[in-house]
């Protein structure tokens, strides 16, 4: 009878484990470990744990793999090089490596230059039967912050790898490290990311995945940088579906270089090339993103017309329009509620509809699958400064971020299951609604935990859309014009500024000097790179005194 509790207890798991844990890469052969999760990960942390119960949902996990050379010494600013020394025996792989230097914020781990390491999430069935589905996440983080560790990974065990979704998160180089403003190589954390999607397709099928069946997922910046992959040759092949919450490259201080080799043009120009390879994409908004245009309008929503008309100059400067579009801006925005929508009109939803254009295939290759988020009910924190929901609100229901307390536990951790049920669905090849149709600008919005509430609509933004293809004709350039050396052109620096005049919740006197000193420096550099007509003039000048003289020499002589 003892002999058979000892077996049991000892002799028995380290039987059976051991087959299910392994994964035998190209590398040599690795250990992972079981991760259970039986709390509700959108419940409030502060209930006590038999309030929040749910059924056990269980991983098997393996965090810190190695694929790439340690980018440290010599390596470090260089691309990234593919890891070929092997192991003897087996490594194991049960905890996150350290995470790439970023800045602080939010989530305290341990980080190092030598944090290129994958990680994947899959189960037991996967493991079996070796066709499952693949979700690559890209984290969010402006590219210089957050890590893999960031993502809530209860809610990726509990709505994605439950569901038969294989999970896999790759690190890459952010910052400094990553995007460095020096050098030949200025786009590393791209190159790190296309190595980890190579990665996924040598690899995947020994955790149970299928490489044809990849979806790349990210959110705010990481949907940027799926976005920025997209139009990369190097990308072709390595996933088929994408799903993505894309905004103009200018909303981002630390972002992607157009560097002639690897990005040859901003995400604008690249999907507008017939070469351009279209995927299955599942894209949207939340119903206002950033507004940080609100400093245009007062609290009754109408315009402010010196700051409305300094920001269309701004924008006009900046993406190459000629002087009549800032009167057309003034005029299309000064009407009541709209000024506070310019920058999420221009840098948020047009590029979003430009993006969901450019993957439709009429041939149905490819389908689009647009969403609009407002739903509003969710207890923010910082809903006393920007009008909800916001940018960020939604991906909520996505991480279970802890910026958001639940209101209603039971309704909302409902609404959240429907909204990662929406994602799966895409993920596993289904259509969560109806198809996106340019001519229709069909989309999808998900508006209040009573779905009969929630439907299908047209028109996205559709007079937003019309109003900046009108301008396209006083466009002269499409290319994003270089900036002055100690102030980038970025949206988000107005943010601070605007914020603090419009919510009533300014400084003491109303002003942000070092701001009001960048943009008019910005300003004045951008007016420097028109092209000057003066010397034109002299030449005319010249030539009607030239004519003129000649004229004379003719009459008198």
């Amino acid at each position: 009878m003892y002999i058979l509790l000892i077996f049991l207890l000892f002799l028995y798991p380290k039987l059976i484990y051991p087959a299910q844990l392994r994964a035998q890469i190209g590398l040599g052969s690795i250990e992972g470990r079981f991760w259970n999760i039986s709390l509700n990960p959108f419940a409030d942390p502060s209930e006590k744990p038999e309030n929040r119960r749910v059924p056990v949902s269980s991983a098997i996990v393996f965090l810190g793999i190695p694929f790439l050379e340690p980018p440290v010494g010599e390596l470090r600013f260089e691309e990234p090089r593919v890891l070929r020394r092997s192991w003897r025996g087996v490594r194991a792989t049960k905890e996150f490596s350290k995470a790439c230097w970023a800045k602080k914020y939010e989530v305290p781990v341990a980080r190092s230059e030598d944090c290129l390491y994958m990680n994947v999430f899959t189960n037991e069935y996967c493991m079996k039967k070796k066709n499952c589905h693949v979700m690559v996440i890209v984290h969010y983080g402006q590219m210089y912050r957050f890590s893999p560790q960031a993502v809530r990974h209860d809610v990726i065990i509990q709505e994605y790898v439950a569901a038969n979704i294989i999970v896999v998160i790759p690190p890459f180089r952010m910052g400094i490290f990553g995007f460095p403003n020096f050098g030949a190589n200025r786009n590393l954390g791209l190159l790190d990311l296309i190595e980890g999607f190579k990665w996924v397709q040598r690899e995947i099928g020994n955790f149970g995945g299928d490489r044809g069946k990849v979806t790349a997922h990210g959110y705010s910046s990481g949907a940027l940088l799926i976005a920025i992959l997209s139009t990369l040759p190097e990308t072709r092949g390595l996933y088929g579906r994408q799903e993505d919450t894309y905004y103009n490259e200018q909303y981002l201080p630390n972002r992607p270089f157009i560097d002639g080799k690897l990005v040859r043009g901003s995400v604008a120009e690249m999907i507008a090339r017939k070469d351009f390879a279209k995927r299955h994409t599942f894209i949207g908004a939340v119903r206002q993103e950033f507004y940080t245009t609100l400093d245009c309008e007062d609290r009754d929503g109408n315009a402010i017309l010196g700051s409305l008309r300094q920001t269309c100059r701004l924008l006009a400067l900046e993406y190459g329009y000629q002087t009549q579009a800032i009167q057309k801006c003034v005029d299309f925005y000064s009407r009541k509620n709209y000024a506070k929508m310019l920058t999420d009109d221009f840098l948020s939803f047009i590029p979003i509809l430009e993006f969901a254009n450019a993957n439709y295939s009429p041939e149905n290759r490819s389908h689009v699958y647009l969403y609009s988020y407002s739903y509003s009910n969710l207890k923010i924190l910082d809903e006393d400064f920007v009008p909800r929901p916001s940018h960020g609100h939604d991906s909520t229901f996505l991480y279970a971020r802890t910026r958001a307390k639940f209101e209603n536990v039971t309704r909302d951790t409902v609404v959240a299951r429907a909204y990662n049920g929406f994602a799966r669905d895409f993920v596993k090849s289904r259509s969560p609604w109806l198809p996106y149709e340019p001519q229709k600008m069909r989309f999808f919005e998900f508006k209040s935990e009573n779905f009969a509430e929630n439907s299908m609509r047209e028109r996205f933004h559709g007079e937003a859309w019309e109003f900046w293809r009108s301008l396209d004709k006083f466009r002269k350039k499409s290319e994003i014009s270089r900036h002055s050396e100690s102030f980038d052109m970025n949206i988000l620096h107005f943010y601070g500024y605007f914020k603090t005049k419009l919510i009533y919740q300014s400084f003491k006197d109303k002003s942000a000097p070092a701001i009001k000193i960048l943009l008019a420096e910005t300003e004045n550099h951008l007016e420097s790179q028109k092209p000057s007509r003066f010397p034109v003039f002299l030449i005319l000048l010249a030539v009607f005194f030239v004519f003129l003289y000649n004229s004379m020499r003719e009459m008198i002589f």
